[in-house]
């Protein structure tokens, strides 16, 4: 997200949340100098961009981390009572 914000508004509710504890980039323009924000814009987008790149490629990787271990644990919850009674000698082979 980032918030673009008209510098005679206020912010209120969630994005002055986000904004106060740099969550999320804020840009403030002044309404009648419009070619300001169009340079801020150049300016940072090709940084937001790679940003919104990264921060996805490390959430897939998070979750995949998640998949995997959690389907290594299910694994083991099928496969471990059989294992035990085969080394208990109760086995039903």
């Amino acid at each position: 997200m980032l918030i673009i914000k008209d510098k005679r508004v206020t912010l209120g509710g969630l994005p002055s949340y986000l904004a106060r504890y740099q969550k999320v980039p804020l840009i403030e323009f002044d309404p009648y100098n419009l070619d300001e924000l169009r340079a801020k814009l150049a300016a940072v987008m090709p940084s937001f961009r790679e940003w919104i790149e990264t921060k996805r490629r490390q959430e897939f990787f998070e979750t995949l981390g998640r998949l995997i271990i959690g389907g290594l644990a299910i694994l083991g919850a099928i496969t471990l009572p059989g294992v035990i009674g085969f080394l208990a000698g109760t086995s039903k082979r």
